[in-house]
């Protein structure tokens, strides 16, 4: 009752309501989100990245971690980007939570 209350406001002082589910569905199919909406399709090396991403790591600290250039991460990130179709490290941390990846398990398979 509390959500529908919320809902209705929200119409009813002109803005759009819309659930979580069909959300995902128009930015899918207006290309603001990869077709799987997910980060699995990538390198083992680019998962890596990007969960020290969502860990809140800056780049310098990537960088250092991993022994690279903060240049490379920075490259390594913009790749990431456009293959998900995204263009801010929210977003990127927003998929990966979604997405429920940890790292450390893809490495033992």
């Amino acid at each position: 009752m509390e959500m529908f209350l919320k809902a209705l406001r929200v119409v009813l002082s002109g803005e759009i309501w819309i659930d979580h589910r069909h959300l995902k569905y128009l930015l899918r199919n207006t290309g603001s989100l990869t077709a799987s909406g997910s980060i699995k399709g990538l390198s083992r090396q680019d998962k890596n990245i990007v969960q020290m991403v969502a860990q809140g790591l800056k780049n310098k600290e990537i960088a250092d971690q991993l022994c690279l250039s903060e240049h490379t991460i920075k490259a390594h990130i913009s790749h990431i980007f456009k293959k998900l179709n995204i263009k801010r490290r929210t977003q990127l941390v927003s998929l990966y939570l979604e997405s429920g990846l940890d790292v450390r398990q893809e490495e033992k398979r």
